[in-house]
């Protein structure tokens, strides 16, 4: 058995689209990549990826996120920010907007608040109270009392 949690035939295995032999080498890189995010994740709280790992729990996650991230990657990543494309036939018409993607960079891998709370991980406020107190009443001023 191999050490690595995730190999490129897992994601291969889980994709809608047929993944090539000659993507194989940057799926690898981007498995790489999704671990490294990880463990960079874990260390900034204080969290050692080791010891993460081998719970049997974490690990699953771990591996979940880590197909997803790479999943993405593959078949979203060449479209990174693309909102949406025209083309017409005629005369040749292209046309293609872009906007932003969260779940992906042109670089590769990224890992996103869903995948960070997946992991255990605190997002931004997530335990911020979700109400608000009234204000507080004043109290009536004594006319001298000051």
């Amino acid at each position: 058995m191999s050490d690595a949690l995730v190999t490129h035939q897992d994601i291969a295995l889980r994709l809608a689209i047929p993944l090539e032999k000659a993507h194989e080498p940057r799926v690898n890189t981007l498995i790489q990549d999704s671990e490294e995010l990880i463990q960079d994740a874990f260390a900034e709280v204080g969290r050692d990826y080791r010891l993460e790992v081998a719970n049997l729990l974490q690990r699953r996650a771990i591996i979940r996120v880590i197909r997803e991230m790479v999943a993405t990657a593959v078949i979203v990543g060449p479209y990174s920010g693309a909102r949406s494309v025209n083309s017409s036939s005629g005369p040749n018409s292209d046309g293609l907007t872009w906007d932003k993607v969260p779940e992906v960079s042109f670089a590769g891998v990224k890992l996103t608040d869903a995948h960070r709370r997946a992991l255990g991980l605190v997002v931004g406020n997530d335990f911020a109270p979700s109400w608000n107190f009234p204000p507080a009443t004043r109290w009536p001023l004594r006319g001298g009392d000051n």
